[in-house]
């Protein structure tokens, strides 16, 4: 099993950098009495507030069960700050049993609100294979995070772990960063977020994170759509031979978006895709076959690749297969299924 050296995870009365300086006087009992009435009322702010102070001891008597059971109530109603407490005490086994599965659940709540210091606890679970198996690149991702949310302690991290990568798969995180952001699963949906991270990939020339970041200019998502610009990063990733930004070419060729209109460029771009096993460059080069745009009109080549993406699982390529099918006689539909037996033979021959 992979070791390394431990990094101290930033927990709450173990250090969480998220809680207030503690005040200068222990707080009275009528602040007490107060913040409870808030707190028993169902308010998430004041059962933070008050789990805190049971924690440190601040006008109430020390309890860290009692602190447990008040970030708890904090944490389920999704206050991120309370859900990165809880995490630290079943991290510690602080007035609950050490569980640090458990710990991870809570940072990860924590960690997806972007609270910077559950991220970096939550790479620093990866880093050291606490209640997670140990993955640099995911500590890396997660040191990233909690360094752009400006936690200090996650600069030694990024520093750390980014050494130990490869500097492809360094810059793999940063798309991996803008996927979790456009997608909204492991990260609050953000279309700016996403395109800043791409855009940090793209820098470095990223062909994927070109590709992505030319996808948000043409769609307008995170950023004010801008044709020309989506053009560049796709020629950019294109010469890096890599098929979807062949697509994106292809796209805007077609549409005539940010370049003249000119079938024969989109053809061949989405060719180049297909060819390269790419399903919806196979569907797009289907589409210029039946309608003859670009290509001589030939539907049973039509045919052939709507099946061929089809088989690949790119969405409403079945749908046109079947349109089409109607329109071909038995002895195209025979050939287009060969020229498909035969594909399937050549990209994987373990199959058969």
């Amino acid at each position: 099993m992979k070791v390394h050296a431990v990094f101290l995870a930033v927990v709450l009365a173990a250090g969480a950098a998220a809680q207030a300086p503690p005040a200068q006087a222990p707080r009275s009992s009528e602040q007490i009495a107060q913040l409870q009435a808030k707190a028993e009322a169902g308010d998430a702010l004041s059962q933070l507030v008050l789990g805190r102070a049971y924690e440190a001891g601040d006008g109430v008597v020390q309890s860290d069960e009692s602190a447990v059971a008040w970030y708890r109530k904090s944490a389920e109603q999704g206050n991120a700050e309370a859900q990165n407490d809880l995490g630290s005490m079943y991290r510690l086994g602080h007035g609950v049993n050490k569980d640090l599965q458990e710990a991870v659940k809570w940072y990860r709540k924590a960690a997806r609100q972007g609270l910077a210091d559950a991220q970096y606890n939550l790479a620093t679970a990866y880093f050291n294979g606490d209640g997670v198996k140990i993955v640099d690149f995911q500590a890396y991702v997660w040191f990233l995070l909690a360094q752009d949310g400006g936690d200090q302690q996650a600069n030694d991290g990024v520093e750390r772990v980014g050494s130990m990568l490869p500097p492809g798969e360094r810059v793999e995180a940063l798309l991996h960063i803008g996927n979790m952001y456009a997608a909204g699963d492991e990260l609050n949906q953000d279309d700016r977020q996403a395109v800043k991270w791409y855009r940090r990939g793209a820098a470095d020339h990223h062909p994927p994170a070109e590709a992505a970041l030319a996808r948000m200019y043409m769609e307008g998502k995170g950023t004010a759509q801008d044709f020309g610009e989506a053009k560049r990063l796709c020629d950019s990733a294109a010469r890096e031979k890599f098929p979807p930004a062949m697509v994106c070419l292809g796209l805007l060729y077609e549409a005539g978006l940010g370049t003249p209109q000119d079938y024969d460029s989109a053809a061949m771009r989405y060719r180049r895709a297909a060819e390269s096993g790419d399903k919806q460059g196979m569907h797009h080069l289907g589409a210029l076959y039946s309608k003859g745009l670009g290509v001589k009109q030939d539907k049973t080549a039509a045919y052939t690749w709507y099946l061929l993406a089809a088989r690949l699982g790119e969405p409403g390529a079945q749908q046109d297969a079947d349109a089409l099918q109607g329109q071909l006689s038995s002895k195209q539909i025979a050939k287009a299924q060969k020229a498909v037996m035969e594909w399937r033979i050549r990209s994987q021959p373990w199959d058969y």
